[in-house]
């Protein structure tokens, strides 16, 4: 039974059907043959591979490089954008720079960045954890057979948690940290990109998570940990995010300029590290 569910989902793949399909089929031989339950592992083995596929190509790796001149624009732009007294484009800004580098350096899904709220967040300092970085907690969790339904995400970025922080002030432990529709989060991030000239790039909100993997790898993180870390059920899949080869590819097609660009905004936008001396409650006033 199992080599005609592989052979069927392989015939689903060359025939550029919906993976959900294939998927299907093994669902319902399983609920057919209650005894066949656990013993269909290479037919899951394939869904994943397939799966991991599909998001390799959906999700460019954001390089770090990128990210930097994303985050550091985003709050550029926000500080502007205070001073003239708009509030609400400023915190926007700020979100948006925040949820970036909590998305990489957090191995985070856009789903679970957008759920990011004041009471599942352990800062730096905290009496819960003893962790120099910001430790989350993710409740609605994709994979909870594999990894739990209560599972938890270390941002591994020191000024990351100061921002946090900031956002975090005189807000209700229950509100999320982006307030606005999703919608306008992605509409920011493309307006930011089209900044930098990354547009060609087609970086999305998840390819935070797929660049963070890319980094920590390169920086010598095993895939062992590394799958830990992102919370991913089988290591083979991290194999399909660490894609150094995609990402050097898309870095070799930005411009000179645009790279030229990104280098200069790093210099430019190193004071916007740390969050505004006025607080965000007063800043909204």
């Amino acid at each position: 039974m199992q080599r005609l569910l592989i052979a069927f989902i392989q015939h689903c793949y060359e025939g550029e059907a919906d993976i959900h399909t294939a998927r299907h089929a093994i669902l319902v031989v399983q609920f057919l043959g209650r005894h066949m339950k656990g013993k269909l592992r290479g037919a899951w083995d394939s869904i994943e591979s397939w799966s991991a596929e599909i998001e390799s190509f959906l999700r460019p790796p954001l390089p770090v490089g990128a990210l930097r001149a994303l985050v550091g624009m985003a709050r550029v732009m926000g500080f502007i954008y205070a001073k003239q007294g708009d509030t609400t484009p400023a915190l926007e800004l700020f979100t948006l720079a925040s949820l970036l580098e909590v998305g990489f350096f957090g191995l985070l899904r856009p789903g679970e960045m957008l759920s990011l709220c004041p009471r599942c967040v352990a800062l730096p300092g905290s009496a819960a954890v003893a962790s120099r970085f910001a430790i989350i907690s993710i409740q609605n969790t994709k994979n909870p057979r594999a990894m739990g339904r209560q599972q938890f995400a270390v941002v591994r970025h020191p000024t990351a948690a100061l921002w946090l922080k900031w956002l975090f002030d005189d807000q209700p432990v229950d509100k999320p940290i982006w307030s606005w529709a999703p919608s306008r989060l992605r509409g920011r991030f493309k307006w930011l990109s089209s900044l930098l000239g990354l547009e060609k790039c087609q970086f999305v909100l998840s390819s935070c998570r797929a660049g963070g993997a890319t980094y920590f790898y390169q920086l010598g993180v095993e895939p062992t940990r590394l799958a830990f870390w992102g919370r991913w059920a089988a290591e083979k899949t991290v194999a399909h995010y660490v894609q150094e080869a995609m990402a050097s590819l898309v870095l070799r097609q930005l411009s000179p300029q645009v790279s030229s660009r990104m280098v200069r905004l790093a210099d430019i936008t190193a004071y916007t590290m740390s969050p505004p001396s006025v607080s965000r409650k007063l800043l909204c006033r």
